[in-house]
Formats: C-alpha cells, sequence, structure tokens
C-alpha cells in the first residue's frame, strides 16, 4: 500500500491557513466586527465610548464681569436731579465687593425751583449680585446681570434748600431705590444710571430722580493686601 507524503510547504500553508480563518470565525460567532488579515485593529475615535464623563460646555463669560478686580469700587458721577426743579450735582459711592456701602451727593438748582439745594447721604445695599453668584443664576449675558445685579436700595438722611420757605433749610430722611446700565458690558467704566428718592419731608415734591453717568473704578483696600 502506497503512502501519500505530505511536503512541509503543503503542511505549513495548511497552517498557515487555519491560524488566519480561525480568528475570523470565532469573530462572527461572536458577532464581533472581524479584525484585519495583517493584526492591525481599525479603532473608531468617532463614537463615544459607554460610560465616560462628558464635561459640560464652559460659559463664555464667568458672571462677574470684573466686579472682583478689587474688593472696594469708588464711583464717581454727575447729572441731573429733577423734581420740584431741575438741579445739576455729582454723586460718589464706594461700594464692598459691588454689594453693600455708602453714598453722598449733592445738586444745585440753575433756574427756578421748588428746591434749590440738596444734599444726602447714606447707606446703599445691592442684594441681587453675591446670592446669584453663589447660586449659579446667571444669564452668561454681562448687560444683563449688571443691570440686574445693581438694582440699589438705600436709606439716608438729606438737607434741603426749599424756595417755598423763603430759603429755610429742611433736613429729613430719605428712602431710595436705584439701578443703572454699563455701557461697556463690564463692571468697570462708565455706566448710565438713575437714583430715586422719597423724602416725606419736604413741602414741594416728595419724589425726586437723579439721572447721570458715572465711572465705576475697582481699588484693593488695606482689609486684604
Amino acid at each position: 500500500m502506497s503512502r501519500t507524503v505530505r511536503s512541509p510547504s503543503s503542511s505549513s500553508r495548511r497552517a498557515r491557513l487555519r491560524w488566519t480563518f480561525l480568528p475570523l470565525g470565532l469573530a462572527v460567532l461572536l458577532g464581533a466586527p472581524p479584525a484585519p488579515a495583517d493584526g492591525t485593529r481599525e479603532r473608531d475615535t468617532a463614537r463615544p465610548l459607554r460610560g465616560v464623563v462628558r464635561p459640560r460646555d464652559v460659559p463664555a463669560h464667568d458672571g462677574v464681569y470684573g466686579r472682583f478686580d478689587g474688593d472696594l469700587f469708588l464711583t464717581l458721577g454727575a447729572g441731573i436731579d429733577v423734581g420740584g426743579g431741575a438741579r445739576v450735582g455729582a454723586v460718589g459711592r464706594a461700594l464692598l465687593f459691588h454689594s453693600a456701602g455708602v453714598t453722598l451727593g449733592y445738586a444745585r438748582a440753575l433756574g427756578e425751583a421748588d428746591v434749590e439745594q440738596l444734599g444726602f447721604v447714606g447707606i446703599e445695599l445691592r442684594p441681587l449680585f453675591l446670592p446669584r453668584f453663589a447660586l449659579d443664576l446667571e444669564t452668561n449675558s454681562p448687560l444683563v446681570d449688571l443691570t440686574l445685579d445693581s438694582l440699589a436700595l438705600g436709606v439716608g438722611g438729606f438737607f434741603a434748600e426749599e424756595r417755598s420757605d423763603s430759603g429755610r433749610r429742611r433736613a429729613g430722611v430719605e428712602a431710595t431705590l436705584g439701578f443703572g446700565v454699563p455701557l461697556f458690558a463690564e463692571a468697570r467704566g462708565p455706566w448710565i444710571e438713575a437714583r430715586g428718592a422719597l423724602r416725606p419731608a419736604l413741602h414741594g415734591p416728595a419724589g425726586q430722580v437723579f439721572v447721570f453717568l458715572s465711572w465705576y473704578e475697582p481699588l484693593l483696600s488695606p482689609l486684604v493686601d
């Protein structure tokens, strides 16, 4: 009986084919995509992996808009005070963290007015900025956020010289409400502001509105040096 002898080259060729197609068969059975025959693996980098935490979109603004450039903001403004006549005047403030501070001002009539001279001093509170910032409630619009946070409540005292009392000086308590709009959408720089005041002690109109252009400048006080 003759016996067929397989050549070594034929046996090695069969072995190579066996080890080449065996992984392909297992891949088909397991439902996985077959790997290339040259041993390299194709990577799909466009498809995200399960369980990977994607970072939240970073807002374009930090919600502060320069209000932490200094712990103390000094403001100086000039404008027109109306109510019982028109007066020109100036107002200055010192605000801690753009949220609370003192304010003072003076206005004088250029023509005939019920209130010829008016001075005031008081405290001012802006209650929205720090709570909104702490709770991450910004709108990501500098103009909107700064305008909302500029809402100011105040109380203080005033002195006035009224024409109806033949130049008699009068003093009393005032309550104020104000807000402003930043022209450069930043805390530092020019603002257009309005400050309404209620002064019941006056014989003339008890309400006045001061509309003025002001400049805000941040400073580092000795408290943080």
